[in-house]
């Protein structure tokens, strides 16, 4: 059996598997199944069908049985030539089929969003990061204060990622400067010290709106804290204007 991966091929046979491209799935593990595929100590081996199309069914393992039919991540075992299917075990119970919320939790499972915070976990320490020192670092080569702007942010009331902001400034009589101004997000990545978030973000472009949560692109600390467009501190961001007269 193959999964997406490399294979040795002798004779029109495959005759080893030389690595797996993807061992991680998510699906439904049928509990609602009268028929159980085997036995293993205490364990039972129940069918389970990934969400994943072109993906074969699985025989998982669960000491539980429910009577109701449960969204799971699962993580391949092996596949035997002598078995239908392949195995696996199961790494996260998300919820029942047919509860919404469930339903929505797994497909971020499905589509890796949760697999890419794991990564940035991995990838910064978070809870060791010097909020001050670090806002510190940014703006200490802020520029002349020639060049800074009293702005009004646009978002919502209680908002904490604040990346967005307008201007108005009278420059005579009948002329006025209006200021679109946005955080500077990339200018604050590619400094050496972030190099390692810049690598992570380049693969992770965007935040996600699920309609039950919000999952931002950049971790919370540097999306709500260091790069938001807080009242009463210099921040970074890119301006466009628009001159307007009587």
């Amino acid at each position: 059996g193959m999964i997406d991966g490399m294979v040795a091929i002798r004779d029109c046979k495959v005759i080893n598997i030389i690595n797996r491209a993807r061992t991680t799935f998510t699906g439904i593990i049928m509990f609602q199944k009268t028929y159980i595929f085997g036995k293993k100590k205490r364990s039972s081996y129940y069918l389970f069908k990934p969400l994943q199309f072109g993906v074969p069914d699985f025989y998982v393992a669960s000491r539980n049985k429910y009577n109701v039919n449960k969204y799971v991540t699962i993580t391949f075992d092996s596949w035997k030539t002598t078995e239908r299917c392949p195995k696996g075990h199961i790494d996260i119970w998300i919820g029942n089929v047919g509860d919404l919320h469930s339903e929505r939790e797994a497909l971020l499972h499905h589509y890796g969003i949760y697999r890419r915070q794991r990564l940035v976990r991995n990838l910064i320490n978070v809870d060791d990061i010097d909020i001050e020192s670090v806002i510190t670092n940014i703006y200490s080569n802020t520029a002349s204060t020639n060049n800074i702007i009293e702005a009004f942010s646009m978002d919502p009331k209680g908002c904490v990622d604040i990346d967005d902001a307008l201007s108005c400034q009278q420059q005579s009589e009948t002329e006025y400067l209006i200021g679109v101004h946005i955080t500077d997000v990339m200018s604050r990545l590619l400094c050496d010290q972030n190099r390692i978030l810049f690598k992570y973000i380049s693969n992770n472009m965007t935040t996600v709106y699920a309609p039950h949560k919000r999952i931002d692109c950049l971790p919370e600390i540097w999306a709500t804290n260091i790069l938001s467009l807080h009242e009463s501190r210099l921040n970074y961001v890119i301006s466009v204007f628009f001159i307007f007269n009587n």
